[in-house]
């Protein structure tokens, strides 16, 4: 709580710093000492290349952005930058396409890596009953872990 009773804006409890620019995963909260509520209302964001403002970082399932509090009159300035960084997780997955044998189309899964493929919907064929989902001609097991891609193929009695 700033004097006055104002309080600071802040992120999981640390008080942004003004005038400080920062690396990535950093985020720093306005210093109390400088800013009250009533300036924290021309915050922006950065836009990038393209009028862009999440930014992937190559090659990862992770964003950055750029928030920055602009404090002087002409608003060139910046008094304060927080970056912040999305990071999604690198799991694998795997493809377990279903192949109906002549029967009507069964939609691929995409499962994560651990993972098990889901029992889908059975598929039908003129004149044929379903029996069941076969890998490597043998009846598949929809307990398996899957950890690779794989073909199911149908079988009909």
């Amino acid at each position: 709580t700033l004097d006055g009773g104002y309080k600071a804006l802040s992120y999981s409890g640390i008080p942004f710093v003004a005038d400080r620019f920062v690396g990535d995963n950093d985020m720093y909260l306005l210093n109390s000492n400088d800013f009250k509520l009533h300036q924290l209302c021309d915050w922006r964001w950065l836009e990038g290349e393209g009028g862009t403002v999440l930014h992937q970082v190559a090659g990862k399932a992770c964003y950055s952005a750029t928030l920055v509090k602009y404090a002087d009159l002409l608003c060139e300035r910046p008094m304060g930058q927080a970056k912040l960084t999305f990071t999604g997780s690198d799991t694998d997955y795997y493809y377990v396409t279903f192949d109906s044998n002549g029967g009507t189309a069964v939609p691929t899964q995409i499962v994560a890596a651990g993972g098990k493929a889901v029992v889908p919907a059975s598929p039908s064929k003129t004149g044929k009953s379903f029996d069941c989902w076969n890998l490597n001609g043998a009846e598949y097991n929809f307990s398996t872990i899957v950890n690779s891609d794989i073909t199911l193929v149908a079988a009909w009695i």
